[in-house]
């Protein structure tokens, strides 16, 4: 077709009176939606009929027809063609029709390169696997906060301390300032929580101007931490960990780096938050010469073995599993939560410790900003990876085409590669005032758990995402290049030998039970692993996991979607924001306060 071509979807020529102009004179790039469905529905259709046909060339042509419509072609002759409920002439409203089966969708397309047998079907995978991942989660952490009440605080009186001062240690400025808030919300009356220093927040660091006590400078400065964190992370991603990192010993870091932190007057904290990454808390603790003290909070995520260099993994996990158990056992000043429902299992199936699941509540609550409807429809696009690959370049390219006139788009801008290369991000920064200003947010995953999705949850924002068949084609691509779930993290414990103890070695037992486990591991090699495994751990994605999310199966779905809230949009809200407040952020705050009782008010 000539609408397709180099990856992008083309404007059409406007030919007659068929199309609408962009411009309002008929003529320039004009795009017809009902005229491109057509021809791609008919298209792949004859080609695939007729002889010596390119299937490929078929089935990017049937996946934009379904992608527009919501529309399934029938590749048996056995079986009548059935339209989705969002088919372009009825916008959603096809009353009558039957709706496609997931398999009538996907049969015969190679979304699979290794097994071509289509794209799974979360709910029946998961329900084949007792339950899916979030039973699983269940059995090493009972109770659960997106449900439950959890974590209910000690009667007994806190002493009395005027001050505690917090340092944060880690690149993600907005969660170390989320869990700050956090802390200081759950401290008892009488007692300031101070957040003085900020170790190595390279990332998003706008977002802490003026949240720093005593010090009205530029949060993005540079200074010593910081740049021991970008050559940490640039190193260890341009090495794979086998290179300097690696080979220099594990002390002549761990120093470097708590010389960085005594540079910036960070060595005097109270407590310690060591933000996702569990390494730069663990040289600072267990392998600099002169290591800090301090109790420390440890709020885990992406993956344990983010960051750290292959030559280090087996110490690493010795280390991490006889620190935590010591922290439990009341040895060690620590406490272990994370913030990502899936690294509880990731970090049992490794080392054999649970750390619990704390959800992160989003630095977008501790603004006060709440939805602000516009009295017109306007959809606030959130920050995806997906908008950088070939599938979100054309999809962009359709949203762009379909909203004129009638929908403003705003764009949150997107990156791949990482934090470092946030840059672009950095100068598109809004306040969340601004951002809670819009009738629906679209969320197309890069990962099963972001922190944005809370951020506007947590603001009462509408939020829209696709359903379950297209987030897992999305994750499909994504997993295959990195992610939380990607098989380059799968590294464990090696095993307790028959006469050696269990405080640095994978025990015995947990073998046994992790081998339960339904489709094994808690990763994910598309090319290589059962078709079902990546739709088992979606169920622990929050898109999956909290209520009263809105999903889509087209772009005519997503479009009616959008103007229904400008009449629906601030009743939802009032729901999310009654659900957070009342289970997630209630949960999170008694899990805080008895960190903070256990660790520096005990």
């Amino acid at each position: 077709s000539p609408w397709v071509g180099g990856g992008l979807v083309q404007s059409p020529p406007s030919q007659g009176g068929g199309g609408r102009a962009s411009g309002g004179d008929g003529e320039g790039d004009g795009f017809c939606l009902l005229g491109c469905a057509a021809s791609l529905w008919v298209v792949p259709t004859a080609e695939r009929s007729r002889p010596g046909g390119e299937p490929q060339d078929v089935a990017v042509a049937a996946q934009l027809a379904h992608l527009l419509l919501g529309a399934a072609v029938a590749w048996s002759p056995s079986l009548p063609f059935r339209w989705g409920d969002a088919f372009a002439p009825a916008l959603g409203r096809w009353g009558g029709w039957l709706r496609p089966t997931l398999d009538e969708v996907t049969e015969g397309l190679p979304y699979l390169p290794s097994h071509g047998d289509g794209i799974e079907a979360s709910a029946s995978t998961a329900d084949a696997a007792g339950g899916g991942a979030v039973e699983l989660a269940r059995r090493y952490q009972p109770c659960d906060p997106l449900r439950d009440r959890c974590w209910d605080s000690s009667s007994a009186p806190a002493r009395r301390r005027s001050s505690v001062r917090v340092v944060t240690v880690g690149e993600h400025a907005m969660l170390g300032l989320d869990v700050a808030s956090a802390l200081r919300r759950a401290a008892p009356d009488g007692t300031a929580v101070l957040l003085t220093k900020f170790v190595g927040a390279v990332y998003l660091c706008d977002g802490l101007t003026g949240q720093v006590d005593g010090d009205s400078g530029d949060p993005c400065a540079d200074d010593a931490a910081k740049d021991f964190m970008r050559a940490w992370i640039r190193g260890w991603r341009e090495e794979g960990g086998e290179g300097a990192l690696a080979s220099t010993p594990m002390q002549e870091h761990a120093d470097t780096l708590l010389q960085a932190v005594e540079h910036i007057h960070a060595d005097d904290g109270d407590l310690y938050l060591c933000i996702d990454h569990a390494i730069f808390c663990w040289m600072l603790r267990n392998v600099a010469s002169r290591p800090i003290k301090a109790p420390m909070l440890h709020v885990v995520g992406m993956t344990l073995l983010e960051y750290v260099p292959l030559l280090w993994r087996d110490p690493f996990l010795a280390s991490f599993r006889s620190w935590v158990l010591d922290a439990a056992a009341g040895a060690s000043p620590d406490i272990f939560c994370t913030y990502m429902e899936h690294i509880t299992l990731q970090v049992f199936w490794q080392s054999g410790v649970i750390v619990e699941w704390v959800p992160s509540l989003g630095s977008a609550m501790w603004s006060g900003a709440v939805y602000q409807p516009p009295p017109t429809p306007e959809l606030l696009v959130m920050r995806s990876a997906f908008w950088r690959l070939p599938a979100g370049i054309v999809v962009r390219s359709l949203l762009t085409h379909l909203a004129e006139p009638h929908v403003t788009l705003h764009w949150m801008e997107s990156f791949t590669h990482g934090s470092l290369s946030a840059s672009a991000y950095r100068a598109s920064w809004t306040t969340w005032e601004q951002q809670s200003r819009c009738t629906m947010a679209l969320h197309m995953p890069q990962e099963i758990s972001q922190i944005k999705l809370r951020d506007f949850y947590a603001m009462g924002v509408p939020i829209a995402a696709p359903s379950a068949a297209w987030a897992l084609r999305m994750l499909r691509d994504m997993y295959r290049m990195w992610g939380q779930l990607h098989p380059e993290y799968r590294h464990r414990l090696h095993d307790c030998g028959p006469l050696g103890g269990e405080r640095d070695c994978l025990p015995e037992s947990v073998r046994r039970d992790t081998s339960t486990w339904p489709f094994g591991d808690p990763y994910v090699d598309l090319d290589r692993d059962p078709s079902g495994k990546l739709s088992f751990w979606y169920a622990l994605a929050d898109v999956e996991r909290y209520p009263y999310i809105l999903r889509f199966d087209s772009l005519a779905e997503l479009w009616e979607l959008v103007h229904q809230q400008v009449e629906e949009g601030a009743s939802l809200s009032e729901l999310m924001r009654r659900y957070f407040q009342d289970v997630v952020v209630a949960n999170s705050l008694r899990f805080y306060r008895r960190a903070l009782r256990s660790l520096v008010l005990k």
